[in-house]
């Protein structure tokens, strides 16, 4: 755990607050739906916001938030995100520059901060030119030696950061071949503990979350949304 400025946003109370939730790669907003219905009933106008994750290339999804963040700005409000996986990493990249209102917080769930490094396997394998098909455009730009990965900054908000160590789960392709890859490393699947948890980020991160859970259903976890709903209110974790 790190310390950072833990003051609130400018709005306080979450009736005058917003909740922006972004899914991952290959999924859709019916993957946080347990996530929203926990943002709504703790009293935060909710956006569960549904993007073609696999259609576009990162530079094409990030224009396609900018979009939507220029749609928020019509409507001022302290506005807080949450991101699973490519959808964490979509917000981080998005709010750097100015939004046109108020930032609260950002709570990232197994996002791949320095990649994930079942697709830098993948891509010496026979199975590389399948990838895009089956992931999706973006998916070569999560490996770790991805260009915009190692020169992305991090936006001005305070940050929480949730990853997990359950490795395997018998619904998540990359959990089976990090499995038969021998990946020694702690992951949850599909992204490693120190890509979602990264230490070396000069206090960008606030507070860091490690649980025992999977990547793929990691924001249904009942524990994963408890502690981003926390965060979110009070700037920590626990």
């Amino acid at each position: 755990m790190t310390a950072r400025d833990t003051a609130a946003p400018a709005a306080t109370g979450p009736g005058r607050q917003r909740i922006i939730l972004l899914h991952g790669l290959a999924r859709n907003p019916a993957s946080l739906a347990r996530l929203e219905t926990a943002c709504k009933a703790a009293g935060y106008h909710t956006l569960n916001w549904g993007y073609p994750s696999r259609d576009d290339s990162i530079a094409g999804l990030l224009a396609r938030f900018r979009g939507l963040c220029d749609t928020l700005a019509k409507q001022p409000a302290v506005t807080h995100f949450i991101g699973h996986s490519l959808g964490g990493l979509l917000l981080r990249a998005g709010l750097i520059d100015p939004v046109g209102f108020p930032l609260g917080r950002l709570v990232t769930i197994a996002s791949p901060h320095r990649g994930s490094g079942i697709v830098a396997r993948l891509r010496e394998t026979p199975l590389a030119p399948l990838l895009p098909v089956v992931m999706g455009k973006p998916v070569y730009e999560l490996a770790p030696d991805a260009p915009w990965l190692q020169t992305l900054g991090w936006p001005a908000m305070q940050i929480g950061a949730i990853g997990g160590t359950r490795r395997f789960h018998p619904l998540t392709p990359a959990s089976w071949f990090n499995a038969l890859m021998g990946n020694s490393a702690e992951h949850d699947g599909t992204v490693e503990l120190t890509s979602a948890l990264p230490q070396d980020v000069n206090g960008a991160i606030a507070d860091y979350l490690r649980l025992d859970a999977g990547h793929s259903f990691m924001a249904d976890d009942p524990r994963c949304i408890a502690a981003a709903l926390n965060f979110v209110k009070t700037g920590w974790f626990a």
